[in-house]
C-alpha cells in the first residue's frame, strides 16, 4: 500500500532513544495494572473460568483467554507490561522463543508459581525432564530472569523456537483472575532456514485458531499494513474480525504528517466511516511504548504514563484528535476488562453444551466399555435382540416413515435412505431429459431437433440413405423406428450410472445401520462380527444387484423393438400434427395461388386451352373461393420429399417424448425399487451368517484387557465433567 508523504518534521520525543534490554520497574506489587476493581457480577465470573482452568489440567475445553500476537520486536512487550504491570524482557536483540502463558489469581499470600508444559511432540523421556523442571528465580520482579532459565531448560542454549509452553502463576491480593498467552514473535527469516518461520507461524496459530480466544493483534504505526502478517494471519483464523482487537504501538514513530500516521490514527479513532480494510468489531486501541532512557533510567509507572499523556494530548500531534478512550494504558485497562467480560459471558451457554455433549459423549462411552466387560453370553442375547428390530428399521428407511429417526439428518444422511434415494430419482429423469438425445447440433450438446431445418434435412437423408421398395414420394413406417433408436441411444448409459449409484446409496445404508445403530445399541459388537455381517449384506446386495441389470437390459430391447404405444396423449398430438399439417396446406394454397387466380381475370392475359379447362370460374362478390387439383398440386409439388421428412420426424419427437418418460418410470419401478430399495430389508432378517459359537469367539479374542484401565479413566473424566458442570450452574 502506498501513502502520501506530508511535508514536515516530526516533534523528536526527549525520553526516546535507541531500544536496549530493560524491565519495568514494579516496585510495589499492590500497584499492578489489574487491580481496577470490576463489579461482583464481572469477579465471579472471571473466577469461575480460572476454577475451570483449573480443573482443565487437560485442556479439555476451549475456555475464554486473550492472547496477544504479532511480528518481533513489534511492541508485545509493552502491551504485556500495560495489561499486567510485570516486566517482559524486551529490545532490539530479544524475542519471545515459546509461548508464556501468564495466569493471575487472587490470594492472600503473594506467590508465583512455575511449570513447563512440553509439547506432545517430545519423547516421553524429555516431557518427563520439562515437567520436573526446577526455577531458581522466584519473585515477580524476576520475570525476565524466570524466561531466561526457561529457555536454556526448553532449547538447551540452542536457537530456534520451541512448541512448550511456559506457564507462570501469579498470586496477589486484590488480583483479578484473568489469562494472557504471550506467543512468539512472527518472523519473516532466520539464519537456521524456513523450519523456524513456519514453526513459529503453526505456534501462533494453534492459540488463535481456537474459537474462544480473544486475539490481541499487535501492530507499529510505522509500518504499512499491508507488510504486518499479523493482521493477515488473524483475518484468516476469524474472517469477520469478531474476536480480534488491534492494537497500535510506536505512534511516535511514524513520520508527521504522512498517509501512513493519517491511516492509523483513523484506525484509532474506531469511527463509523472509518476504512473497511482490516476492520475488527472488537475496534482499535493506541499505545505510546516505552523509551530506551525511560526503561534504562527505571523511570517510574507514573513517570511513563505522564510521558504518554503529554504525547496524546500534544495539539502539534494528529494523535491528539483520537478519543481518550482509544489511547493509554488506563483506558486499555478498561476496554480489555469489558471485552473479556462481555466475550466470556456470551461463551459461558457455548462452554455449558460442550460440556454436557462431552459428559455424554463419555458417559456412552463407559456403557460401551461395560458392554464389552460383560460376559459372552450376555452380549449375544443382546446381539439377537437388537439384530430382530433391524429389518423394521430398514423397512421404515425405505419407505421414508424413519421409525427409529435417532439419527441426526445433518450428521446421518446415509441413514435417510428414502430421502437420497429420491434426490437420485429426480438427477436420473434430469439426466434423461437434457442430456438423453442421441442426434445432435454439430459441435453442441444441444438435441437436433430443436434445430427445424437441420433435423429435416437430417430425416431425409436418413430416408434417401434407407430407401427400401415403397414407392416413390412415400416411406417405411419402420423409418421411424431407426430416427427413434439412433435419438434415444444414450438412455442405457444413464440408467445404468443411476442404478451403480442406487446400489452405492443401499451399501453406504447397510454399512450405515450396522456400524452405528446396531454399534450405537451394541457397543460390545466385535468387529469380526461387524464385518461378517457387512459382507453378508454385501453378497446380498450384488445378487439384487445383477436382478436389477437384467431387468435393465430386458427394457433396453424393449426401447430397440418398433415403436408400440396406448397412449391417449400420443393420438391426441398426433391427430393435432395432422390438423395442423392440413392447416398450413390450406394457408399455403390460399397464399401462393389466389394472387395467380387474380392475375387469370386480367383482360391483357392469354390462356392456354388446358388452363381454360382446369380454371374455375372467377370469384365473385359474395362467393367462396374455389380452388382446383391444379392448384394444390402445383403447391405441393414443390418439396414433396422434405414433407415427407418433416412428418416422420415430428412424429418421432412426439413419440421420444412419450416413451422417455415411460423410460424413466420403468428404471425407477421396474429397476430400483424391484430390485433395490423393496427387498432391502429382507436382506436384514436371518443369522447373518453368525451363528452362537462363531460370536462369543470374536468376543473373547477381541476383549481389551486395557478396558479396565479404560473405564476408570473415563470414570475421573465424567467426574471432572461434572465438576464443570456444577461450577457453571453455581454461576
Amino acid at each position: 500500500m502506498a501513502y502520501q508523504q506530508g511535508y514536515g518534521t516530526p516533534v523528536p520525543d526527549p525520553l526516546q532513544t535507541p531500544t536496549v534490554n530493560g524491565y519495568v520497574d514494579v516496585p510495589n506489587p499492590f500497584t499492578d495494572r489489574l487491580k481496577s476493581l470490576q463489579s461482583q457480577e464481572e469477579r465471579r465470573l472471571f473466577d469461575l473460568v480460572d476454577r475451570l482452568k483449573d480443573l482443565d489440567v487437560n485442556r479439555e475445553l476451549q475456555l475464554p483467554q486473550l492472547v496477544v500476537c504479532g511480528s518481533q520486536s513489534s511492541g508485545k512487550s509493552s502491551v504485556l507490561e500495560a495489561i499486567s504491570g510485570l516486566s517482559f524482557p524486551r529490545g532490539e536483540f530479544t524475542c519471545t522463543k515459546f509461548v508464556t502463558e501468564l495466569r493471575f489469581r487472587p490470594g492472600n499470600v503473594e506467590s508465583i508459581n512455575i511449570e513447563i508444559v512440553p509439547d506432545t511432540g517430545r519423547n516421553p523421556d524429555d516431557q518427563a525432564r520439562l515437567r520436573n523442571a526446577r526455577f531458581k528465580s522466584r519473585r515477580l520482579t524476576e520475570l525476565g530472569q524466570i524466561v531466561k532459565e526457561a529457555e536454556k531448560w526448553l532449547l538447551g542454549g540452542r536457537g530456534g523456537f520451541a512448541s512448550d509452553v511456559l506457564k507462570v502463576e501469579v498470586v496477589r491480593p486484590h488480583q483479578q483472575p484473568l489469562t494472557l498467552i504471550d506467543t512468539p514473535g512472527l518472523i519473516a527469516s532466520h539464519n537456521e532456514g524456513r523450519e523456524y518461520i513456519d514453526l513459529v507461524r503453526r505456534i501462533v496459530d494453534d492459540w488463535i485458531k481456537q474459537p474462544r480466544t480473544l486475539i490481541l493483534a499487535v501492530v507499529e504505526a510505522n509500518l504499512d499494513p499491508q507488510k504486518q502478517s499479523v493482521l493477515t494471519i488473524a483475518k484468516e483464523v476469524d474472517p469477520t474480525g469478531e474476536r480480534t482487537f488491534g492494537i497500535i504501538t510506536k505512534p511516535d514513530l511514524v513520520e508527521s504528517p504522512s498517509g501512513l500516521e493519517d491511516f492509523w490514527v483513523k484506525k484509532a479513532q474506531n469511527g463509523a466511516d472509518s476504512m473497511t480494510e482490516f476492520n475488527f468489531a472488537k475496534g482499535w486501541h493506541v499505545l505510546r511504548n516505552r523509551g530506551v532512557r525511560e526503561t534504562g533510567n527505571e523511570t517510574s509507572t507514573a513517570e511513563r504514563d505522564e510521558a504518554e499523556r503529554m504525547f496524546f494530548m500534544s495539539p502539534e500531534r494528529r494523535w491528539s484528535q483520537v478519543d481518550q478512550a482509544y489511547w493509554g494504558i488506563e483506558s486499555l485497562q478498561g476496554r480489555l476488562r469489558s471485552i473479556y467480560y462481555d466475550h466470556t459471558r456470551r461463551q459461558l451457554p457455548i462452554i455449558q453444551d460442550d460440556i454436557l455433549h462431552r459428559l455424554q459423549k463419555a458417559m456412552r462411552e463407559v456403557d460401551g466399555i461395560n458392554e464389552k466387560l460383560a460376559d459372552a453370553d450376555e452380549i449375544w442375547t443382546r446381539f439377537c435382540e437388537e439384530r430382530t428390530g433391524l429389518a423394521v428399521q430398514a423397512k421404515g428407511c425405505v419407505d421414508g416413515t424413519y421409525l427409529d429417526g435417532s439419527a441426526d439428518w445433518h450428521e446421518a444422511p446415509d441413514y435417510y435412505l428414502r430421502s437420497r434415494i429420491e434426490e437420485d430419482h429426480d438427477e436420473f429423469a434430469r439426466e434423461v431429459e437434457l442430456n438423453g438425445h442421441g442426434l445432435r447440433q454439430a459441435k453442441s450438446a444441444r438435441s437436433l431437433t430443436e434445430d427445424r431445418d437441420g433435423f429435416r434435412t437430417y430425416v431425409q437423408q436418413m430416408l434417401e440413405s434407407t430407401r427400401g421398395r415403397e414407392l416413390k414420394d412415400s416411406y417405411d413406417p419402420n423409418r421411424l423406428n431407426l430416427l427413434f433408436r439412433k435419438h434415444s441411444e444414450p438412455w442405457y448409459g444413464i440408467a445404468r450410472m443411476h442404478l451403480d449409484h442406487a446400489h452405492r446409496r443401499c451399501v453406504a445404508f447397510v454399512e450405515h445401520i450396522v456400524e452405528n445403530v446396531l454399534r450405537k445399541e451394541l457397543p460390545a459388537l466385535p468387529a469380526r462380527v461387524s464385518q461378517a455381517m457387512k459382507d453378508h449384506l454385501y453378497q446380498a446386495l450384488e445378487k439384487q444387484k445383477k436382478k436389477a441389470e437384467d431387468e435393465l437390459k430386458a427394457i433396453e430391447q424393449d426401447r430397440k423393438q418398433p415403436a408400440q404405444t396406448q397412449s391417449k396423449r400420443f393420438e391426441k398430438l398426433a391427430r393435432q400434427l395432422k390438423i395442423n399439417k392440413n392447416f398450413a396446406l390450406v394457408n399455403r394454397v390460399a397464399e401462393e395461388e389466389y394472387p395467380y387466380m387474380a392475375n387469370t381475370s386480367s383482360p391483357t392475359r392469354t390462356e392456354s386451352v388446358n388452363e381454360r379447362e382446369n380454371m374455375p370460374p372467377p370469384p365473385t362478390p359474395g362467393s367462396a373461393t374455389r380452388f382446383t387439383p391444379a392448384h394444390v398440386d402445383r403447391v405441393l409439388a414443390q418439396d414433396s420429399r422434405a414433407e415427407s421428412a418433416e412428418e416422420i420426424g415430428k412424429r418421432m419427437i412426439i413419440y421420444y417424448e412419450i416413451a422417455r418418460e415411460v423410460f424413466v418410470d420403468n428404471v425407477v419401478v421396474q429397476v430400483v425399487e424391484r430390485h433395490l430399495l423393496r427387498p432391502l430389508h429382507t436382506l436384514f432378517q436371518g443369522d447373518f451368517g453368525v451363528d452362537k459359537d462363531v460370536f462369543t469367539r470374536s468376543v473373547d479374542a477381541e476383549r481389551d484387557q486395557n478396558l479396565t484401565a479404560r473405564r476408570n479413566a473415563l470414570n475421573e473424566r465424567i467426574k471432572r465433567l461434572k465438576t464443570f458442570a456444577d461450577q457453571l450452574r453455581a454461576i
